[in-house]
């Protein structure tokens, strides 16, 4: 998978894994120095890869969905065009707007949850409130979109009996058996 990365996360998690991303661009285009065009010209290379392992292009950050949503929509509409297969990593933090925009272009979301059912916890680890997250959980789970639930569990943070136990309940209630757990690295601790 190709994976392109965006500048700009509303969330602050404390155990962020591309803490240089979170800031948003003055001008975005003019830092990233490239054109959907040109990005579509560099991906169509690797296409008969993408084919033959099943894999496509991963829109992460940052944000992808906090993208300007003109610039968003005609990268989706090109990839989409080129049948190559798009997953976007997303903390969901977004309008719901922008989520229902990019379902006809979408083939994954790859949602990742940071703490449920606790908005103190969740403001406290990502500077966040929790509720527009869980509302649009709900709401992707219910257009039926292909939505892969992931959670870096960090010890000390969001590992609680009572975080899994809301986690669970919340991917209960919307018919979504499983969810993917990641693991923290400390990476930038010394």
């Amino acid at each position: 998978r190709t994976v392109i990365f965006f500048r700009g996360c509303n969330l602050r998690c404390a155990w962020c894994h591309n803490p240089e991303a979170q800031a948003f661009a003055a001008d975005r285009a003019s830092v990233a120095g490239t054109s959907v065009s040109d990005l579509i010209k560099t991906i169509k290379q690797d296409k008969e890869y993408y084919r033959t392992t099943r894999g496509g292009v991963a829109l992460s950050g940052g944000e992808p969905l906090l993208q300007p949503q003109a610039d968003l929509l005609q990268l989706l509409k090109a990839l989409k065009k080129e049948k190559i297969h798009v997953a976007i990593e997303t903390a969901g933090d977004v309008p719901w707007t922008t989520f229902k925009a990019t379902l006809p272009y979408v083939d994954l979301y790859l949602f990742d949850l940071k703490a449920v059912g606790h908005d103190e916890l969740h403001l406290k680890l990502t500077g966040r409130h929790l509720q527009s997250i869980e509302k649009n959980v709900r709401q992707l789970a219910e257009t039926g979109a292909p939505v892969q639930f992931r959670m870096c569990v960090v010890p000390g943070y969001n590992d609680s009996p009572a975080n899994i136990k809301a986690t669970a309940d919340l991917l209960k209630s919307i018919g979504h058996p499983s969810i993917g757990l990641l693991r923290y690295y400390n990476l930038h601790e010394s």
